[in-house]
């Protein structure tokens, strides 16, 4: 379903036909195949922090992983300020607010992320992926934003794009303050941001 041509269109109209997508997938069978996918990776597995987010308009669930990997410290991003998203704990147990972009959030009162140890993992959500690992996001910049800041600050974050395999493309647009994944993770494996497979 790759279109070689992404790459002349604006960003709009690219986010405009990956919901368009995104919304006649079967994203409760793909959520599942992803989740088998990075329960056996070994770099998941190897993590001790996790970085995710909360399912928003028929993104994949990566939820019930927090259950299946318990000892393992689960974070999601609340916006903090206009432009800024920071990560609190999330256990299952605990009560999430409605954001102020509809999404599920942590409450600030919930433990900080406090420190990225090597090994952790991002897993970040995104409308679109390319093969390089760049992303296409809803276009508010919370995610470039962070990612911008953990390099800046030397973080050795292991970065995962999700999303369904036919929102994987050859080519997106990128700016000069894009940090792309490392690996994308779809329903067919976890993927080097070139596209191919991870071992």
């Amino acid at each position: 379903m790759s279109n070689p041509s992404l790459p002349d269109h604006p960003k709009k109209a690219l986010r405009q036909q990956a919901l368009d997508l995104r919304s006649q997938l079967p994203i409760e069978a793909i959520s599942l195949d992803i989740r088998s996918h990075l329960s056996l990776w070994p770099l998941f597995k190897a993590a001790g922090q996790i970085l995710f987010y909360h399912p928003f308009r028929n993104e994949v669930d990566l939820t019930p992983l927090v259950e299946q990997f318990p000892h393992k410290r689960w974070y999601l991003p609340t916006v903090v300020s206009k432009d800024h998203l920071e990560f609190f704990h999330y256990h299952p147990e605990h009560r999430l607010n409605h954001g102020k972009y509809g999404i599920q959030e942590p409450h600030t009162d919930s433990d900080r992320l406090s420190a990225i140890q090597p090994g952790d993992i991002l897993l970040a959500p995104g409308l679109m992926f390319d093969r390089r690992g760049y992303r296409l996001g809803y276009g508010k910049g919370f995610f470039d934003k962070f990612l911008n800041a953990m390099a800046q600050a030397g973080h050795d974050l292991i970065r995962v794009g999700v999303a369904p395999g036919a929102l994987v493309q050859p080519l997106l647009p990128a700016d000069s303050w894009d940090i792309p994944m490392q690996y994308i993770a779809t329903e067919v494996g976890i993927l080097f941001a070139e596209g191919t497979q991870s071992p």
